[in-house]
């Protein structure tokens, strides 16, 4: 199981070495599967090449501009949050 899975889209998130997670058990074949550490989940322009890479996958768009920044950074200080 990842961290965070879109099923439709057959992507999922796994952050390898997350000691409360356990690995993505899906089907390599079929699945996506981006594999991250914590550390770059900590680091925030890590999290948002990251982010964008996923958006990528899941085909959205990423808007550059002020607002998503400001979601971006509040989202990744959230995650952080829930984490430490």
């Amino acid at each position: 199981m990842a961290i965070i899975r879109w099923p439709s889209k057959k992507v999922a998130l796994d952050v390898v070495d997350d000691p409360l997670s356990t690995p993505f058990d899906g089907d390599e074949r079929e699945w996506q599967v981006v594999r991250v550490t914590r550390a770059q989940m900590n680091d925030y322009y890590s999290f948002r090449k990251i982010m964008s890479h996923i958006a990528q996958l899941l085909h959205r768009d990423v808007p550059q501009d002020a607002a998503w920044e400001q979601q971006s950074r509040d989202l990744h200080a959230q995650l952080m949050a829930q984490g430490a």
